[in-house]
């Protein structure tokens, strides 16, 4: 009897003990979860602090597409103006730069992201404005230059016209355009020939003289955009005085079957068509022009005063020495170009990229950059600036132009490009490769140019 006793004793003793064991082991258990949880609390606190801190410090990236590169002749200022940007931005905000070799490459590639709806923060409207607008893509400028004064008083008032959809500002420009012609004087001097042509006659006298003496007269381009042969066209066109009407009008062409555009196309024609101008011309990019001109191959190219940096830039085939042989002169019969320019737009659908992209617009087009943009390479300023004594002395060809455009006979004309709807500027460089080619006639250019154009009235 004492015998089992003692072991029920036993026994009771050492479930206790188990069962304080385990009951210790719980509370130690609940403790150590306790503090597990607390310690993960603080962990995921601080991480979320770091992060918070991290995307507060974070730059903002601006993805921007942009053919103002290589040997366009605005890169060496779009460069600029993105070194200063990111150095003035470093921390908050940064430009990198996607390179789109050719004007006419750029606007496609704005087309297709268009398509999409999905734009860059920062746009260079080009002949995309109205499609951007009527897809509501862009930010109505307005209230920004309403609530910084100083800002809105730089641009005259053609250049916000020029940049509005519907009483709205929608783009803003940093360069004017101011466009003659230049010529070698060496290779006009190897010729026989002592300046440039006052009438047309004389122009296409020129022209054979320097074929004679083996100098392929003329830089030319019907690719990309067609810019350099347009300009010479749009010369001819104003001829006339239904011509002077057309390249002075407001609005946006919409009748090219007028017999001012098909005789323009005509007197064009024997510039290919008599070899007065490179083999590459046909079908050939503004780059095959510009760097024909540079390197001596050829005596004229038509273009504006952005080009003059590129005279003297080794990055761009020019030299001191080069620079020196060119002179700058006003088309036949007095003519030249001056219109403003289509702008940069905001497209950003975000808060963050709308703040990056007003900081980035007020930068490209703010007095300090459009100055430095003139001590670069020449750019006229789109802005009401006086252009420095220390400009005109380094850009000597930019203050004969200014002289030039500032004498009585001198007429004025808005570009061919600057009336066309997008879709049309497509339509002038392919008929314009095939009417250098022989392969279509004036009149069908014409026909097709105002199909194109009437599809914007539908």
């Amino acid at each position: 009897m004492k015998k089992i006793l003692c072991i029920t004793l036993a026994c009771i003793l050492v479930l206790t003990s188990v069962i304080l064991t385990a009951c210790n082991g719980q509370q130690s258990d609940a403790k150590s979860s306790q503090a597990d949880t607390q310690s993960n609390t603080s962990d995921s606190s601080s991480k979320a602090d770091t992060t918070k801190s991290t995307e507060a410090s974070e730059e903002y990236v601006i993805k921007y597409p942009t053919h103002q590169i290589g040997t366009n002749t605005s890169a060496p200022a779009n460069a600029e103006m993105v070194r200063t940007f990111n150095e003035k931005y470093k921390g908050k905000y940064r430009i990198e730069v996607e390179e789109v070799p050719g004007d006419k490459n750029y606007v496609d590639k704005i087309k297709i992201l268009l398509a999409s709806r999905q734009l860059p923060d920062f746009v260079y409207g080009s002949t995309n404005i109205d499609a951007i607008y009527e897809q509501g893509l862009c930010m109505d400028l307005t209230p920004l230059l309403d609530a910084d004064p100083e800002w809105k008083a730089l641009f005259p008032e053609a250049v916000l016209e020029y940049n509005s959809r519907d009483g709205k500002v929608v783009a803003l420009p940093n360069e004017g355009q101011l466009v003659g012609y230049y010529y070698n004087k060496e290779l006009f001097a190897k010729a026989g020939i002592e300046g440039p042509a006052k009438t047309w006659n004389e122009f296409f006298d020129i022209c054979k003289r320097l074929k004679e003496a083996g100098i392929t007269p003329m830089s030319m381009q019907t690719g990309d955009n067609a810019f350099v042969t347009q300009l010479w066209l749009g010369q001819m066109i104003v001829t006339s005085d239904e011509g002077k009407q057309m390249l002075r009008a407001t609005v946006k062409e919409t009748n090219y079957n007028k017999q001012c555009f098909i005789d323009g196309l005509k007197m064009l024609q024997p510039i290919f068509t008599e070899g007065y101008t490179t083999k590459d011309a046909i079908g050939g990019m503004y780059e095959n022009a510009a760097n024909n001109f540079i390197s001596g191959k050829t005596a004229m190219i038509a273009n504006g005063t952005w080009m003059i940096g590129s005279f003297s830039d080794p990055n761009m085939g020019g030299s001191e020495e080069f620079a020196k042989k060119v002179d700058i002169a006003l088309y036949p019969e007095n003519g030249y170009y001056s219109n403003p320019f289509a702008g940069f737009m905001i497209c950003a659908q975000t808060e963050k990229g709308k703040e990056a992209a007003i900081a980035m617009l007020k930068h490209w087009t703010s007095k300090e950059t459009m100055l430095s943009n003139l001590r670069i390479m020449g750019m006229v300023p789109s802005g009401k600036i006086d252009i420095p004594q220390d400009v005109l002395e380094k850009w000597p060809l930019l203050g004969k132009m200014l002289q030039l455009k500032n004498q009585p006979e001198a007429q004025s004309y808005f570009t061919l490009t600057n009336q066309m709807y997008s879709n049309v500027v497509d339509v002038l460089s392919q008929y314009m490769t095939l009417f250098a080619d022989g392969k279509c006639t004036a009149e069908e250019f014409a026909q097709a140019m105002t199909e194109a154009a009437q599809k914007n009235l539908e």
